[in-house]
């Protein structure tokens, strides 16, 4: 895993446990940089827009998902 890598997934995990204990109108760059350790320059570096970043945020979600199903189901196609 590289540096790069492990930051976006430290953002990836912040992300999705603000969602689940605080919803959507707690995404902001403030929080997010705030649970993950990570300075807000930082985040916005890895990422064009949070729009960018929350796309990016649902691909690793379905990625990490598919990696988990059996091989005999079928996994969501790529965007």
């Amino acid at each position: 895993m590289t540096n790069d890598t492990s930051r976006k997934e430290l953002v990836f995990n912040a992300i999705e446990a603000l969602l689940l204990e605080e919803g959507r109108k707690s995404l902001t760059y403030a929080k997010i940089s705030e649970r993950c350790h990570l300075h807000t320059n930082t985040i916005t570096y890895y990422f064009q827009s949070k729009e960018d970043m929350m796309v990016q945020f649902f691909q690793y979600i379905v990625d990490r998902d598919n990696a988990n199903l059996p091989p005999s189901l079928p996994t969501c196609p790529k965007a």
